[in-house]
């Protein structure tokens, strides 16, 4: 994947997700009032998964199919739609 493609995944990735979805602000809110006193963060340990993307060409056979109109029961072939 060339430059310009390493960079136009990412923008249409975030403009995917920023516009995705309309939000509307439907009332007012109110932050409340909290009083924090000492604690401590947990320890996290964390192995992000590895992820290897690719592009690859594959050729796909396709089968040739032949197709026979039906005939009407005086021997006539239908019409077939277009």
């Amino acid at each position: 994947m060339g430059v310009t493609g390493r960079f136009w995944v990412p923008v249409l990735a975030a403009g995917l997700v920023l516009g995705g979805c309309r939000v509307e602000q439907t009332g007012e809110g109110e932050v409340p009032e909290v009083e924090v006193k000492g604690g401590e963060l947990p320890k996290i340990d964390i192995d992000p998964v590895d992820v290897d993307v690719t592009v690859d060409t594959q050729q796909v056979v396709v089968p040739r199919v032949d197709v026979d109109p039906a005939k009407e029961p005086g021997g006539e072939e239908k019409d077939s739609p277009r």
